[in-house]
């Protein structure tokens, strides 16, 4: 859904314990993106899905090899203790 729109030359999702927070490079129709993304976490699974879109001039880079880190996974001790917290 990010690569392939036009509108976005580069991005990088960040999962959160509801969804996902993603930095675009670019001017997506945000609306239509986020609807489209919390469509496909319900077919994953996910209930309630946030997404939150932000747009940004340029994204950080590793600095040895330039490259992006396009996906950032939710650490597992966020994820723990998330899952504590909603536990019965």
């Amino acid at each position: 859904m990010l690569g392939p729109d036009p509108r976005i030359s580069e991005y990088q999702a960040t999962q959160t314990v509801a969804g996902a927070d993603i930095v675009v490079v670019g001017d997506p129709d945000r609306e239509t993106l986020i609807s489209a993304l919390v469509a496909a976490l319900r077919r994953y699974g996910l209930a309630e899905p946030a997404i939150r879109i932000q747009a940004a001039d340029g994204l950080s880079r590793y600095r040895g090899s330039g490259k992006l880190r396009r996906f950032i996974p939710l650490s597992v001790s966020v994820a723990t203790a998330s899952r504590r917290k909603i536990a019965p």
